[in-house]
This record gives C-alpha cells, sequence and structure tokens, in this order.
C-alpha cells in the first residue's frame, strides 16, 4: 500500500482526486431511486416464529394483522348518529381499492415479452382489470399466465399483490355487521345487530339491550360504560408492502373524515405504525443529515479554524456516504428506520481518522519538513494505525450482522463495508488533498491558515490541560483509577439488577404521536391492541375438539388465561357454544357455560335427556346453517384444531413472554392426553425478536471481544498489551449497560447496536496511542517517558476525535424515533468513557501493575 501512495497518490495527486470524482458521478445519479420500507417487520421469512404465524393464518381466519378503529362519544354510544357513522364507516372500509395507475403499467410491462397469443389475452384482461378492478378478472389473468412459458417470480408476486390490492381488507367487524346469535321463539338464529339506523327511542333501549347481553361483545364492540365501540379490519397486505399499507391507512383515515362526528376516533394497529415508521424516515432523512453535517462543520472550524482542515475530513465522509448509498441501491436493499442514520454514522465515525493524519502532518510542517517529506512520515508512521482502525471499526459493526434481526444485520454491514471505503478514501484522498493545498500555499510551513492569538492560547490551554492530567496520573494512579472501579461495581449491579431486554413498538415514537395516543386508547379504554394465539390440536384419530370434555379444557385454560393482568379479553370456540347455551336457555346467566346434558320435557310429561356433545353438535350445526361466520376464526373445518385469541392491553414483548411462560407452565401443568398446544401470533414473533436482539448481542460480543483480542495480538505480539487495549471497549460496555439498567432504559432494536459501534469506536484510541507508545520506546525512552509522550503526542487528536464524533452522535437526539435517541447519547458517552479510558485508566493501571513488556522494551532501547 505504502508503494502505492508513493509512486501515484504523492505524484499524481490531482489524478486520483479526479479519479474518486468520475468514479462518484453515476453512483450520485443512483441515490434518488432508493426504495424505502417503513415495515416494522424484523424477523426473516424462514424464522420458526414466522412460519408458525404463517400455518396459523392458513387453518384459522382471523389471524391477519389488524386495524382497530375506536369511536369514543362523551355520551353513550347507542344514538342515531353514533350508529349511522358506525355503519358507514363499516361499509365504506369493506370498499376499499389500493390499485394505482403504476400497478397497471407494471402489469403491462411484466407480460410485455410473453407469446403474442398469451399477450393478446393478457391485454384484453388488464384492460378489463384496469376498468372493473375485480377480483375474478385477475383470477383470470392468472389462469392465462399459469399455463404460459412466461410466468415467473416477478409476475406471481405482482397478482398476488394485486389480489390484496383490490380487496385489501379481508374482513370488517363491528356493531354494525357482527353475527349477533339470538332465540327467536325457541329457535336459534343468527343475524346482525342493527340493519336499519335505529330512529325512535324504542328502537334504540331495544339495540341497546341486545348489544349490551351479549358477552361476546363486551370491550370489543361496546364497553360497559356505552361509551365506546370498535370497528375492526383484517387486512390482506403482506408486512412488506409498506408502501401499500402506508395508503391503506390514509384512505382509512380519509374515510373517516368523511363521515365527521362528535365522537373521537383512533386508529391503531399494524398500518399506523407503518404510517408512522414512514413519517419519522421522511423526518429524519431531511432533518438529521444537515444537523450533524453543520455541527461537524463547526466543531472542524473550532479546531483548525480553516476551510482546508474542513474540507479534507468531509471530502472522505462525503464520497464514503455516497459509494455506500449506490452499493445499497445495486443490492436492492430499500432504506429502513435504522439505515436512515447511516450517514450520520459515517460522517462521525469517518471523520475520525483524519484528524490524526492532518495533526501530524501539521506537526512535521512546523518543524520545518518540506511537503513530500511531511506526507511521506505522516503516512508511513500512520498507515498502519489508521488501517487497523477503520478495519477494527468494521469488525465492530459487522458483529452486528449475527444476528437474525434483517434491519440491524443490514445496517452492520452496510457501515462495515462503509467505514472499509473510509479507510482507503482517508489512506488516498487525504494525502492527495494534503499535497494539493500545500503547494498551493508552498510558502507556509503550516498547512492550515496562520492562527490567532487566542487560537494559539486555546491549543496551548488543551496542552496544559493534557499535561496537568498526565501528571497527575502518574503522581496518584490508585486515586486517578478509584472513582472508575466504583462506576464499574455500581454499573455491575444495575446489569444485574435493572437491565432487561424488551421490544415494545409504541414506545419507539414520541408520546404525542398517533400511534402512541391510538395504541394506549385501545389498550385502556377497549380490550387492548395486540393479539396472542393458543392453538390447540387433538392428536387422537377418532376426535375432535367439539366434545364437552374437550371444550371444557379449552375453558380451564382460557379462565386462566383472562386472570392474567395483560389480557384485555379472550374469544374461542367455547365463548360461542356458551352464548348459544345462554340464549336457548332463556338468557339465563347460569347458563352461560359448556352443556354437559339437558333434560327436555316433552309434552306427554316423559322427560328425554340429550346428551352434552350431541347438544353441542347440534349448536354448531344450527349456526353454521343460520349464517354464522366467525366460526372459522376459533376452529378448523373438521373441529381438529381451536384457535383461542388472546388480545393484549400490553405491546411489551417482555410482559408477554412472562404471560407466556405462564401459560405454558399452565397448560403443561395440567398433564393433558391426546391434546397438543402451541403459542404464535404477531405478538410472539416480537418476543422472538426480542430473545434475537439477546442471541445477536452475546454473540456479537463474542465474536468482537475474540477477532479484536486476535487482531491485537497480532500487531503488539503481546497477550498482554492486547488485554490492556481491550480496556476501553469492555468498560464502555460495562457502563453502557449499566446505565441502560439504572435508568431502566432496555435493550430493544435501536440500543443493539451499541455494542459493535463501543467496540469500533473504543479500539480506535488503543491502535493510535499504543502505536505512538511502541514508536517512543524504539526511541529508546523509559516506559514513563514514553507514555508521557505518547499521550502528548495522541492526547489532542483523541480529545479532538472524542469531541467531533460524540457531538455528531448527539444530533441523534433530533430522531422522531425515540431508540435512536438513546443510542445518541450513549455512543457520545461511549466517546467519553474511550477518550478517559486512554488518558487516565491505561496509564495508571500500566503504573500499578507494571507489566513486563514495557520493561522489557525498555531494556532493550537501552
Amino acid at each position: 500500500m505504502y508503494k502505492f501512495l508513493e509512486n501515484w497518490v504523492y505524484k499524481y495527486p490531482v489524478v486520483v482526486i479526479i479519479t474518486i470524482f468520475l468514479l462518484a458521478a453515476p453512483c450520485i445519479y443512483l441515490l434518488p431511486k432508493l426504495q424505502k420500507n417503513s415495515s416494522p417487520d424484523l424477523l426473516p421469512l424462514d424464522h420458526p416464529s414466522k412460519i408458525k404465524m404463517e400455518d396459523l393464518k392458513k387453518v384459522f381466519t382471523g389471524t391477519y394483522p389488524r386495524v382497530g378503529i375506536l369511536i369514543e362519544s362523551d355520551s353513550s354510544i347507542f344514538n342515531t348518529h353514533t350508529l349511522e357513522r358506525i355503519k358507514n364507516l363499516t361499509q365504506e372500509v369493506e370498499r376499499i381499492n389500493l390499485l394505482t395507475y403504476k400497478d397497471i403499467k407494471d402489469l403491462r410491462r411484466l407480460t410485455k415479452n410473453l407469446s403474442s397469443q398469451v399477450k393478446l389475452n393478457c391485454d384484453v384482461l388488464i384492460t378489463e382489470f384496469e376498468k372493473d378492478s375485480s377480483i375474478t378478472t385477475i383470477n383470470n389473468l392468472e389462469s392465462i399466465l399459469i399455463n404460459s412459458s412466461g410466468y415467473n417470480e416477478a409476475l406471481k408476486e405482482k397478482i398476488n399483490y394485486l389480489k390484496a390490492a383490490v380487496l385489501p381488507i379481508i374482513k370488517v367487524s363491528s356493531l354494525a355487521n357482527i353475527d349477533n346469535i339470538i332465540n327467536a321463539n325457541d329457535e336459534l338464529r343468527i343475524g346482525k345487530v342493527y340493519n336499519d339506523i335505529p330512529r325512535t327511542k324504542q328502537e334504540i333501549d331495544k339495540l341497546k339491550k341486545e348489544a349490551s347481553d351479549n358477552q361476546l361483545f363486551e370491550n370489543l364492540f361496546v364497553t360497559k360504560d356505552e361509551k365506546r365501540s370498535g370497528i375492526f379490519l383484517e387486512i390482506s397486505l403482506k408486512q412488506e408492502n409498506s408502501e401499500a399499507v402506508f395508503r391503506l391507512y390514509n384512505k382509512i383515515k380519509d374515510i373517516i373524515k368523511k363521515y365527521p362526528g362528535k365522537e373521537r376516533t383512533y386508529i391503531a394497529g399494524y398500518p399506523v405504525a407503518v404510517a408512522q415508521i414512514a413519517t419519522v424516515m421522511d423526518s429524519d432523512t431531511q432533518k438529521l443529515f444537515p444537523i450533524v453535517i453543520v455541527i461537524i462543520l463547526l466543531s472542524l472550524w473550532l479546531i483548525f479554524r480553516a476551510i482546508k482542515g474542513i474540507i479534507i475530513p468531509i471530502f472522505v465522509v462525503v464520497f464514503s456516504i455516497i459509494f455506500i448509498l449506490a452499493i445499497q441501491y445495486l443490492f436492492n436493499i430499500p432504506i429502513n428506520i435504522i439505515s436512515t442514520t447511516i450517514p450520520v454514522f459515517m460522517l462521525s465515525v469517518g471523520v475520525a481518522d483524519g484528524l490524526h493524519i492532518i495533526t501530524e502532518f501539521q506537526e512535521h510542517r512546523v518543524n520545518g519538513n518540506s511537503i513530500d517529506e511531511s506526507i511521506r512520515v505522516t503516512m508511513r508512521n500512520l498507515l498502519l494505525p489508521v488501517s487497523l482502525v477503520y478495519i477494527t471499526t468494521a469488525l465492530g459493526f459487522f458483529s452486528l450482522a449475527i444476528t437474525s434481526i434483517d434491519q440491524v444485520r443490514i445496517f452492520g454491514l452496510l457501515v462495515g463495508f462503509g467505514s472499509l471505503i473510509s479507510m482507503v478514501l482517508a489512506l488516498i484522498a487525504i494525502p492527495a488533498l494534503l499535497i494539493i493545498f500545500s503547494r498551493l500555499n508552498s510558502k507556509k510551513l503550516v498547512f492550515l491558515n496562520d492562527q490567532t492569538e487566542a487560537d494559539n492560547i486555546a491549543n496551548k490551554g488543551i496542552d496544559m490541560f493534557l499535561e496537568k492530567l498526565t501528571n497527575y496520573t502518574f503522581k496518584h494512579p490508585v486515586i486517578s483509577i478509584t472513582p472508575f472501579i466504583l462506576a464499574i461495581i455500581f454499573c455491575s449491579y444495575y446489569i444485574y439488577d435493572g437491565f432487561y431486554v424488551d421490544n415494545n413498538g409504541v414506545k419507539y415514537f414520541k408520546k404525542d404521536s398517533e400511534l402512541v395516543v391510538s395504541t394506549n386508547a385501545l389498550n385502556n379504554k377497549l380490550s387492548g391492541s395486540d393479539v396472542l394465539n393458543i392453538v390447540i390440536k387433538t392428536t387422537k384419530p377418532d376426535e375432535n375438539l367439539k366434545s364437552v370434555k374437550n371444550l371444557k379444557i379449552i375453558d380451564t385454560i382460557q379462565s386462566f388465561v383472562n386472570s392474567q393482568a395483560i389480557v384485555g379479553k379472550t374469544l374461542a370456540l367455547t365463548d360461542l357454544v356458551k352464548r348459544m347455551n345462554y340464549v336457548m336457555n332463556d338468557n339465563k346467566p347460569e347458563y352461560f357455560k359448556i352443556p354437559e346434558e339437558i333434560t327436555i320435557k316433552k309434552k306427554d310429561n316423559k322427560t328425554d335427556t340429550i346428551n352434552g356433545n350431541n347438544l353441542i353438535a347440534q349448536y354448531l350445526f344450527l349456526y353454521e346453517n343460520n349464517g354464522g361466520k366467525d366460526i372459522s376464526d376459533f376452529t378448523d373445518f373438521d373441529y381438529r384444531q381451536a384457535n383461542l385469541q388472546i388480545i393484549l392491553t400490553s405491546n411489551s414483548s417482555n410482559d408477554v413472554k412472562l404471560l407466556m411462560a405462564k401459560i405454558n407452565k399452565f397448560v403443561n401443568g395440567l398433564s393433558l392426553k391426546d391434546i397438543t398446544f402451541y403459542i404464535t401470533g404477531l405478538s410472539e414473533n416480537n418476543v422472538a425478536m426480542n430473545e434475537e436482539i439477546v442471541f445477536g448481542q452475546l454473540n456479537g460480543i463474542g465474536f468482537s471481544l475474540l477477532s479484536i483480542l486476535i487482531l491485537l495480538s497480532l500487531i503488539f505480539r503481546n497477550v498482554i498489551k492486547s488485554i490492556l487495549g481491550l480496556i476501553p471497549i469492555v468498560l464502555s460496555m460495562v457502563l453502557n449497560f449499566g446505565v441502560m439498567g439504572f435508568l431502566k432504559i432496555p435493550l430493544d432494536i435501536g440500543s443493539a447496536i451499541i455494542t459493535g459501534i463501543a467496540f469500533g469506536i473504543g479500539i480506535d484510541y488503543v491502535i493510535h496511542y499504543f502505536s505512538a507508545l511502541n514508536k517512543e520506546l524504539e526511541n529508546g525512552l523509559d516506559y514513563k517517558t514514553a507514555m508521557k509522550n505518547a499521550i502528548k503526542h495522541t492526547g489532542k487528536p483523541i480529545l479532538y476525535n472524542a469531541f467531533i464524533v460524540g457531538a455528531g452522535f448527539l444530533t441523534l437526539l433530533f430522531s422522531g424515533f425515540v431508540p435512536l435517541n438513546t443510542v445518541g447519547w450513549m455512543i457520545a458517552f461511549t466517546m467519553l468513557i474511550a477518550c478517559v479510558s486512554i488518558l487516565i485508566i491505561i496509564p495508571a493501571l500500566v503504573l500499578i501493575l507494571k507489566p513486563k513488556f514495557l520493561l522489557i522494551n525498555e531494556h532493550s532501547a537501552k
């Protein structure tokens, strides 16, 4: 590498810079084409949790992501206007169509290369589909395509999407259309709560009585105080179709505006999360990059007081960002909520080593060396340390790729490769720019502009501070290190006592955001906003789950689940059976139960006993024959599988994990024979993601520590020195996690990336410090003098680095994504710890422990 610098960069610096511009030009053209993905879904499709969720959808209806609309009135919802509004909203959302002109255009593009006759038939159907948006038409088109040789994955995916686009709402459930099981003249009947809008007080009172008397409606379609009602939408769109989900959310909002009223409305659920993420992404993209640019430019100006001191480090970072975003486009990786921060990370981390190169070059120029000699000596001294810093930084970010969480893995890989791109540019572009700018001002020994007296005073002040700090540490090493030992003890306690992992999507956003307000409303005023499912199966070949025995097992599990604090409501096949038994026994409360057997009195005064199993079979037969449409939500066709829906009032994955543990323990304790069960659903997906965060962190920490220890051992050829080099990393990690435990900040999708970053940043200072120390020892100095000189040589760049990088990451406090706010201040805190470790802790430990490698080096030098 050094030969390349000598033969090309030093001789042809202008050519080097022009080449970089030429390479960047096509990349800049690609940047506006980057796609966005605001989906909060993070688990890969082949994850066991996702597979269970897909299996659930195949067997039961009512298991797709849902949207909850809460209608809240100051008085009773049972009035003509509110009931009419509920009906209008129900009917209107059922008719939502998301088909766009772009969809038709894409379909024509994908079918243009088919054989002539197939294409002709497709064109006819596409034209028809454009007019009627009929699911029948798109099914006919699919039939033609399936039998053609040109049918491929792209067409298959597009057809499936169009089916969802024309019917994005699978089912709407509200007071206006939900099944209402009643007894009409001793006959079981299934009907709607109301077809016509009630106008008179008598009609309203009758409707109120029917709705309030239905136990299945409680806290879903009517609350006990009669002030609230819910409308629930089951959506067919895949979670990765975030753009379509965003449009669906906006259509729902438009429909609510179309039918105004005095009632307050709240919308919660998956589309709201997508919309909130999309909004935050757009805001962060427009806001964070300019803020961090301004902060870093100001920081560089304060340090160097010269335009050239700003241009050189920023040049490397800006072009690194351009190249890595172009790579992101070429690999078809959309921008997500975490990757929106890549420019912030690249700016904050990438500018660091430019400071070391510029500062050392400046020192050599001040000492009277020529431009060529200064650049050669600087790069000869820093080539290895700078390369190692970028490589270890990349390793820190690559450690994030161990997790199964896609967004974190992609972020780690992109920033890791971005660090390597920054390394190449730093080693090539910075020397080239230094030579160009220096030759333009060749008469000046100082590379940067002449500094004012105030600047000199400031620089001397920093030098004096470092000198006094070093002298105090050398005189009182034990006292210097004591506060940090106490901090480690304090943080270790809170890691044990208060540190926890949680994934709560609602807490990712500001408290006044629509998602948070609406979700809290559904959690506190209705039955909840998240759903967990227990699938119960019978393994006995000749038995089903509609027997008295098995329904009582389900009822026992359901009763236990209902007793848990975060459960707002449960629904199961048992509820339908209980409701039918209740209405067929004159709505007497004692009959809201699983029937065992009944005695019927005949006209001749004789009695007849009906077995409970037969009675249940009759109830279910009557329910289906009367058009009951909700039974498939709770059981499969042959009643061998049952779905127990659990509606939760908490969005915390930690709460759900504890609930799942209790359910598993309780059901396993029943020692059921021929009955199996498993827990699934969107809430279980969040728990799985929670566990992936822990798994990724533990493996990432292990990978980073091992790889960095091996790398340091290869560099320093001394195990003790390598272990000392890990101190800033380990200390940053312990103090970070301790502060999180003390402040009750969970390890989540945002803070999960801190460890990898801390490793990458912490090693930076270690390499520069020990490289300088080795150089001083090689010059024949005793280890104490060598250590002081090493701090004198690297202390100022390290302080500058900590200041600029810390300030850069603090811009994440302006993000609308709460976990990124945490990342911002915690990385700034990490910078402080890493800086202090080099300036105080490592020197103090060396003075206390007196490791042999320093004494050996000192003796060898003499």
